[in-house]
């Protein structure tokens, strides 16, 4: 009956040791899996951190030129002074920005600027061909007027020529007529003029002249000029 106790007394003892060496194993690796999911979070913080950091000593090599030195164990890098103060990244953006936006607006004037010029080129081309067309006109009217001048010049000198052989005419006219009327006065001779179409025919009448002429072979020896005057001398 003891033996019976004792045998299962062990037994007690060894399902109560296996049970605490189980128990040890699973909290042994229940520590050791959450020492593992810390260690990964914490080298997930690292890698994301030393990320960043790369990232940053980029960013900063870029805006400030930074150089290491290994064997001197040395950093040296550059940056922007102005009146005595460091210059920001944000500053320098913010300036840049602001050049950039005059820098848009001046070109955005000098390109209307531009598309003016072109406008006042375009306009001054098209008042140049309207001009060299009036001046071709202006020329022609130029040259049409001076044939008009020389043709006035050559009608005015032949209408002078014209006048004075009219003015001749005219004097040489009063002068016939002035015969005319004296032989008339003095001779009674009369001319009777007939136009038939093209035709014209002239006839001359001399009563006194006719009987003197009739006379004349009969009174020739005793006609005598006296001053200027023919008489008839009524003596054999």
């Amino acid at each position: 009956m003891e033996n019976f106790k004792s045998s299962n007394i062990k037994i007690k003892i060894r399902k109560v040791t296996t049970s605490l060496i189980f128990l040890i194993i699973l909290i042994t690796l229940g520590v050791s899996v959450f020492y593992n999911i810390e260690l990964q979070n914490q080298v997930s913080k690292r890698d994301e951190i030393i990320e960043r950091l790369t990232k940053r000593d980029s960013i900063l090599n870029q805006i400030l030129e930074i150089e290491y030195d290994s064997i001197l164990n040395t950093i040296t890098y550059s940056y922007r002074i102005r009146d005595g103060k460091v210059l920001k990244y944000n500053q320098i953006s913010d300036e840049m920005d602001e050049l950039q936006n005059e820098y848009n607006s001046i070109i955005n004037k000098h390109t209307r600027l531009q598309e003016e010029n072109i406008h006042n080129i375009d306009d001054y081309n098209s008042l140049a061909i309207k001009y060299n067309s009036l001046f071709d006109d202006y020329k022609l009217i130029h040259q049409s007027f001076s044939t008009l001048v020389a043709n006035y010049n050559i009608n005015t000198n032949s209408f002078q020529n014209l006048n004075k052989k009219y003015n001749i005419s005219q004097d040489s006219l009063s002068i016939y007529k002035a015969i005319v009327d004296l032989t008339h006065k003095v001779y009674a001779i009369d001319y009777n003029i007939q136009i038939d179409g093209n035709n014209r025919k002239i006839s001359v009448t001399a009563e006194k002249l006719d009987s003197a002429l009739v006379l004349l072979p009969y009174f020739r020896d005793r006609l005598k000029k006296e001053k200027n005057v023919w008489k008839i001398s009524l003596k054999n």
